[in-house]
């Protein structure tokens, strides 16, 4: 158990999970971290989102991340996309802010 603790450790620091070489981590392991690594990415983009809302629309966080679902939900698209969708805009040259 300790070299999957370890591991997940590593994943939450930000560094990526470990690659097939490891023999004190099986194939169920790795794939449970290439799991978490994927929900922490999708998390940071969320909440990177969230921030570019507030500053957008000067709302705070809890406002802004109901935006988001809002917007989520009219488009039919995932939490995921719709926030990559929002820092695409807020990168894109001459975007156009959306309410």
């Amino acid at each position: 158990m300790a070299p999957l603790i370890g591991c997940v450790r590593t994943v939450y620091t930000g560094q990526a999970p470990p690659d097939g070489n490891r023999s004190d981590i099986d194939h169920g392991a790795r794939q449970l971290l290439a799991g978490l690594a994927g929900a922490l990415s999708v998390r940071a983009t969320i909440q990177q989102a969230i921030g570019v809302l507030m500053a957008r629309n000067d709302r705070n966080a809890t406002e802004s991340y109901r935006q988001l679902r809002l917007r989520a939900a009219e488009t039919g698209n995932s939490l995921a996309d719709t926030a990559s969708a929002i820092l695409d805009g807020a990168t894109a040259p001459h975007s156009h802010p959306e309410n």
